[in-house]
């Protein structure tokens, strides 16, 4: 799917979000994790072009963007679970619109 059809399906805030992002590389994963929701880190590394992911969302979300980081399991090739980090977009902050709203 071209980028411009990915963002035009995006929600108004996720749209923003993603298009007020400068860096092609925080952009590209933002806008995945938009469209896929939570994600582990070794998939954002394997299904994108960007290299030292975790370096990446550390960070936007050291620049405040809406981005939680958590652990989980995945299953390997061979079935057995392995540790993983994952990685999604949480959305608008309510206390930010609260005061934006007064």
């Amino acid at each position: 799917m071209p980028v411009a059809a990915a963002v035009a399906g995006l929600l108004v805030w996720q749209r923003e979000l993603v298009q007020g992002i400068g860096t092609p590389q925080h952009r590209a994963l933002v806008l995945y994790l938009c469209l896929h929701g939570r994600t582990s880190c070794s998939v954002l590394e394997r299904e994108g072009d960007v290299r030292s992911v975790t370096s990446r969302f550390t960070e936007m979300i050291d620049a405040g963007l809406p981005i939680a980081k958590s652990r989980g399991h995945e299953r390997r090739r061979d079935g057995t679970l392995r540790a993983a980090k994952f990685y999604e977009v949480t959305g608008p902050s309510p206390q930010r619109s609260l005061f934006e709203a007064a």
